[in-house]
C-alpha cells in the first residue's frame, strides 16, 4: 500500500460513521460498538469492570491505547505474555464517571478457531492467562487492572 492510498484510507475512515464502533484498526484490533459492551465485560473467569454505561471507541484513542501496549508492567506480561502476540478488542466504559478502554485479548495462535467473529464479543471461560483483560485510562495514558483468565 503506498502513503498516498494509506492517507486516503484515513481521511474516508475519519469521515465515514462505519470505521468508528465496529470496525478494526488492523486485522489483530477491533473496535466493539457500544450495544456489545455487556457482553465483552460479562467475563465469566476473570474480573472486569462494572461499567454504569458504554461509549463508542473511537479509532484514535484505540490507537493511542496500542501504541501503549509495551508500557505494560514486567511482571503482568510475565502473566500474560507478549501483548503485541494477541487479537484484541476495545469497547467503550463508563466506570465511576470517568471514561475507559476495556480491552479483551486472546492469543493470536487461536485465531483460526475465532477470526471470524472478532467483531462480535468472545469470551472464553477459563483458558489460562493468555487470555486476558484489562481497562485503559486514556486521560492518564496507563492500563489499568490487568488480569489473565483462570486456568482450566
Amino acid at each position: 500500500m503506498t502513503p498516498l492510498s494509506r492517507l486516503l484510507g484515513v481521511v474516508f475512515c475519519a469521515s465515514v460513521a462505519a470505521c468508528a464502533p465496529g470496525s478494526h484498526l488492523d486485522e489483530a484490533v477491533h473496535i466493539l460498538a457500544p450495544e456489545h459492551g455487556p457482553g465483552l465485560t460479562g467475563q465469566c473467569s476473570r474480573s472486569a469492570p462494572r461499567p454504569q454505561s458504554y461509549w463508542a471507541a473511537d479509532r484514535s484513542t484505540v490507537g493511542e491505547a496500542e501504541r501503549r501496549l509495551t508500557t505494560i508492567s514486567g511482571m503482568e506480561r510475565e502473566q500474560i505474555g507478549d501483548p503485541l502476540d494477541t487479537l484484541r478488542q476495545y469497547v467503550g466504559v463508563v466506570v465511576d464517571g470517568h471514561r475507559y478502554l476495556y480491552l479483551n485479548a486472546l492469543p493470536k495462535s487461536e485465531s483460526a478457531h475465532i477470526r471470524k467473529s472478532l467483531d462480535q464479543p468472545i469470551m472464553v471461560c477459563d483458558g489460562g492467562p493468555h487470555f486476558w483483560g484489562a481497562l485503559y485510562d486514556p486521560d492518564k495514558a496507563v492500563f489499568l487492572d490487568v488480569e489473565g483468565n483462570g486456568s482450566l
